[in-house]
């Protein structure tokens, strides 16, 4: 497992295998190629970014990079703190399990140039009382949920989120959609 905290940044440019992967305190992933194999240590795990903050973490994609959680975990990004998420180019996302953008802090992701997110699970934005949360699809961006797409899972929000899908070639696949106001 890597454990990040206070503000750091790691570049990743070449193949990963690890256990678990959770960032802290402002920590910054960059991911140019690659992939970045979640899970290997054959139980289920959590992927955060950030863990419980304070700071907001982020993680951005670009070139050949590709996340795939092969073990049935949560990739969560913006979990009691705020989290941002960018992936252009070719970059890909896949995940066995679900995915949360938001989840008691905001989120802020923008997904552009043939990038693509996959889950055979769902992908929920704005989970539980979450703040204002939102992802933006463009340029032939790509997100398929095998499960449905949830956003703003709670009956009382400090805030709201937006999907946002503009350009040309944008894909938006799931099983359902359901929202809450």
């Amino acid at each position: 497992m890597f454990s990040g905290g206070g503000g750091r940044t790691v570049v990743l440019s070449s193949d990963q295998e690890i256990d678990a992967i959770r960032f802290n305190d402002g920590d910054s992933l960059v991911h140019t190629a690659g992939t970045l194999t979640i899970g290997t240590g054959g139980t289920r795990t959590e992927s955060s970014f950030p863990e419980f903050g304070p700071a907001s973490s982020s993680y951005s994609m670009s070139g050949s990079a590709a996340y795939n959680q092969t073990d049935g975990g949560r990739f969560i990004i913006g979990r009691q703190a705020g989290g941002t998420l960018s992936m252009t180019d070719d970059a890909s996302m896949s995940n066995v399990g679900a995915i949360w953008l938001g989840m008691d802090g905001a989120f802020e992701g923008s997904i552009s140039g043939n990038a693509s997110i996959r889950s055979l699970g769902t992908i929920q934005m704005a989970r539980f009382a979450s703040p204002s949360s939102v992802l933006r699809l463009s340029e032939s961006a790509s997100l398929d949920a095998d499960g449905f797409f949830v956003m703003s899972d709670a009956p009382v929000l400090s805030g709201s989120s937006l999907l946002e899908i503009t350009g040309s070639d944008v894909s938006f696949e799931a099983d359902g959609l359901f929202m809450r106001e």
